[in-house]
């Protein structure tokens, strides 16, 4: 469900509210239950777009950040993984991950090219990416 979609159903939740106060009914438990989870969805929807994104690599001894503010989850992490396969080569250094405000840790190369990342809070929290085209 997008923001603007929420938006419209919240508006809507709240037109009906005012309406039946008027008339003095009863609001609905339901309805509000409804309301309350679709602000909530707004609320998350918020969160993870200002929450941070970006991935920090060292260099000759000096660090830089690489900032991916509203990027989606599968491009930032195959951009992270790509920075990981040719550090043998660019002697790049991934040493921080944050995706979304969570930081992640490189759990290790595997054959294929298969590159995971686990949440360093919730480790059932993961993304894998396989890099097939970058196998040298």
């Amino acid at each position: 469900m997008t923001i603007d979609e929420i938006k419209s159903a919240y508006e809507f939740a709240y037109s009906m509210i005012q309406e039946l106060n008027q008339k003095c009914e009863p609001v609905p438990i339901s309805f509000v239950d409804r309301m309350m989870n679709l602000w909530k969805e707004t609320i998350d929807l918020y969160r993870s777009d200002e929450a941070q994104t970006f991935y920090v690599y060292e260099f000759d001894g000096e660090q830089t950040t690489v900032n991916k503010e509203g990027t989606e989850v599968w491009p930032f992490f195959r951009e992270v993984a790509e920075v990981i396969a040719m550090s043998d080569c660019s002697e790049q250094k991934v040493v921080k991950i944050v995706f979304q405000g969570k930081e992640f840790h490189y759990a290790g190369w595997a054959p294929g090219m298969e590159f995971t990342f686990i949440d360093n809070d919730d480790s059932e929290n993961t993304y894998t990416v396989w890099m097939e085209h970058l196998d040298h």
